[in-house]
């Protein structure tokens, strides 16, 4: 169980995009010739968390290695390296329409994300689509599947948060164990500690889609830093957990430039729409319906459907938890 959960949500939000940390896969698109977004007085400096820390159980993770990351959070944005893909993430608070994006190693190239929140809203059409099925069936048989599937009628979230009084010392911060539930699994086992100063970190999650609107609602208002966290995020197809850790924590004095796009740094283009590998129908990337995937070959997959994905990952021997292939 692991630290900065952060990092592993950003490398989620990018694998809702298509493509994830440790995959190496990324800026393969034409360019266009918009250039960069910094343009910050270089002197300009921002108080800053700076974490070093390793990732597991990350979308796509090359191997059972962990992934070392560094990252920096200031009190309104944030920024990733991640070594192993050679690419930088920032996600920015400012103004009424917060902003990721996806920055190449060289600086020469960047993505911004269109829309926020895509993995959430897949999982809700999903799960509203296994209810409507769940309809006819006995009463009973429909109770314990939704039990095993932790689906309440109506598509009801009951979220707890739980401070179970634990208490021990992480990188000489004490730390407290925060646990939240959503409709009976635990979504976030934290251990976290006081915050040198004010940073929502909560804020930041809001935007990266890896909780439903119920949890950051029960989070809303928490204070601290996590240094330790388990976490399972639930996605339209699959859930899955992920540990994060962090191993070095600094307060710095951060340029406001590192987090944001070189000025010369130029935009790519994508088309909105790929081809669900299974019936050819075009499907929306930013919120395919049956949500992501990707190849061995690194190529990126969007379903139009849940039937089509699981037909997919049982076509290619991978078993889903709770389904017989």
């Amino acid at each position: 169980m692991k630290a900065i959960v952060i990092v592993s949500l950003l490398c989620l939000w990018n694998f809702s995009l298509g493509t994830s940390c440790g995959s190496g896969v990324l800026f393969g698109q034409e360019m266009a010739p918009e250039v960069g977004v910094g343009a910050s007085d270089s002197s300009q400096k921002l108080k800053s968390l700076v974490f070093e820390q390793e990732a597991n159980g990350l979308p796509n993770q090359p191997t059972t290695d962990a992934v070392i990351q560094r990252l920096m959070v200031a009190k309104d944005r944030l920024r990733l390296d991640d070594p192993t893909s050679g690419v930088t993430y920032l996600l920015q608070l400012l103004g009424e329409t917060p902003k990721v994006y996806e920055v190449s190693s060289d600086g020469n190239k960047y993505r911004e994300a269109e829309e926020h929140g895509g993995l959430q809203a897949a999982r809700d059409r999903a799960e509203r689509q296994t209810l409507d099925r769940l309809g006819e069936t006995p009463r009973m048989e429909r109770e314990a599947i939704l039990r095993e599937l932790h689906l309440r009628p109506g598509l009801k979230r009951e979220v707890v948060v739980e401070w179970p009084g634990e208490e021990k010392t992480l990188l000489g911060r004490q730390v407290r164990k925060m646990v939240v539930e959503e409709n009976g699994r635990v979504v976030v086992e934290a251990w976290m500690a006081e915050e040198p100063f004010d940073i929502p970190f909560f804020d930041f999650y809001r935007q990266l889609g890896a909780f439903s609107e119920a949890v950051l609602e029960k989070l809303n208002g928490v204070k601290g830093i996590p240094l330790e966290v388990d976490f399972t995020v639930v996605t339209a197809s699959l859930s899955y957990p992920i540990e994060v850790s962090a191993r070095r924590l600094e307060v710095m004095e951060i340029a406001v430039i590192e987090y944001e796009v070189p000025s010369w740094s130029k935009k790519i283009v994508e088309s909105p729409f790929a081809a669900c590998p299974i019936c050819g129908k075009q499907v929306e990337k930013a919120a395919p319906p049956g949500g992501r995937g990707k190849a061995r070959s690194g190529l990126l997959l969007y379903f139009c459907s849940r039937h089509c994905k699981l037909e997919y990952l049982k076509q290619k021997g991978i078993k889903v938890p709770g389904r017989e292939n």
